[in-house]
């Protein structure tokens, strides 16, 4: 095995997101795929899946010679248990459900039954990879790989280091990851020093959720409909941020704020329009209801003619910009052009850097003011970000 090349590769976990990262693997130059989940289901659903997109590319001659798609296809191997083969893989990446004794529990078995060559990845959006590496009995060999949904698309990826992770294992990863192909050619990967819950993007879109999700309060204490704050972005994006958490799921951004709750700051309790639905089951589109209802077509009716005032767009940035800062302050990343690379390919949006070197007195007072004004002293704006010495970081 040489630094950009493994023979076997398991996937464990059939979701969306698991069959996207066997996608891109079967794509790599690696001999086998095995992609592992407790569900007969959804491995056959996967295999469908799977067979669909290779076809898709064949159809589209992404392949440069005649047979290829059938070889990539035949890399894959499906089964229903953690078997010899599967502890035997070159890198294991786990995308099981976002709920730590899950993920801790499958990792401990795996940790127990690995080889000392053997890496662990993990997918994870909210934990860190210190404490899965802990998990694992294996740190030195665990780390991060966050990939976006769907992987082949997104063409991104984000690496990160638990504290224990070594030097060999994260050089082996990046460099395999950059070998990926993907529909942009190949993976934009981004490199992270050091260990944080969220990697770059979640870390940036988190603290935003925390943030539209409280004036959802404001605006039920005022009586103002929530399609009206989805109406206050409508000058920058056709999907508000809550109709896109409800397509997301409102369990999900619960979730997500519970473990930055517990990892970085009390203040990101969930606020409590958001926890008495999903107290109710109203998790969004996919139960029907959320902070819309949904009719028969799976479409809500929302009337983004009129707009509340409440929800500031500007604060938005400057919430994302602070939280850049923060990484680069905590040297979790080298330069800030990584950040912006990893929202405008990952998550498809525009990063807050190129227009905060213009606005960052402004959105640092916004901040401030709302920092104050709320009690919420996680949103203070940090040195980098009131300074603007962020701008010399861009390299």
């Amino acid at each position: 095995m040489t630094d950009n090349y493994f023979k076997n590769i398991s996937v464990i976990g059939a979701g969306p997101m698991g069959i996207g990262i066997a996608q891109v693997f079967m794509l790599s130059k690696v001999d086998n795929v095995y992609l592992v989940d407790i569900s007969k289901k959804a491995l056959l659903n996967a295999k469908e899946r799977l067979k669909t997109y290779i076809e898709k590319l064949a159809t589209n001659n992404f392949f440069r010679q005649n047979g290829e798609a059938k070889r990539i296809f035949n890399k894959l191997i499906l089964s229903e248990q953690l078997k010899d083969p599967i502890f035997e893989s070159d890198l294991i990446t786990e995308a099981i459900p976002e709920d730590i004794e899950l993920k801790t529990n499958l990792l401990r078995n795996i940790g127990d039954r690995i080889s000392k060559e053997t890496i662990i990845a993990s997918n994870t959006s909210t934990f860190t990879i210190t404490e899965l590496g802990e998990a694992s009995g294996k740190p030195e060999n665990t780390i991060g790989t966050h990939y976006f949904l769907p992987p082949f698309t997104r063409s991104c990826i984000e690496i990160m280091k638990g504290k224990k992770t070594s030097d060999e294992a994260f050089h082996k990863i990046l460099n395999f990851c950059r070998t990926i192909p993907a529909q942009k050619g190949s993976m934009y990967v981004a490199p992270l020093e050091k260990d944080t819950p969220g990697f770059i993007a979640n870390r940036l879109l988190i603290p935003g959720t925390l943030y539209f999700t409280l004036i959802a309060d404001k605006a039920v204490e005022k009586g103002i409909p929530i399609e009206q704050l989805d109406a206050d972005t409508r000058d920058i994006t056709n999907v508000g941020p809550f109709e896109l958490c409800d397509y997301l799921g409102l369990d999900t951004a619960y979730k997500s704020l519970k473990s930055f709750e517990k990892r970085v700051s009390v203040d990101f309790t969930p606020r409590k329009l958001l926890t008495y639905l999903v107290s109710k089951g109203y998790y969004g589109k996919k139960t029907g209801r959320g902070f819309y209802e949904y009719r028969e077509n799976g479409k809500p009716l929302i009337d983004k003619t009129k707009k509340s005032g409440l929800l500031d767009p500007e604060l938005m940035l400057a919430i994302q910009l602070n939280e850049g800062c923060k990484l680069l302050e905590e040297k979790i990343v080298l330069n800030y052009s990584i950040i912006e690379n990893v929202m405008k390919i990952g998550v498809g949006t525009q990063g807050p850097f190129i227009p905060g070197k213009h606005n960052y007195e402004k959105w640092s007072e916004l901040l401030s003011d709302f920092s104050i004004e709320n009690d919420i002293n996680y949103f203070k704006p940090c040195r980098l970000m009131t300074s603007g010495k962020f701008i010399e970081m861009r390299n």
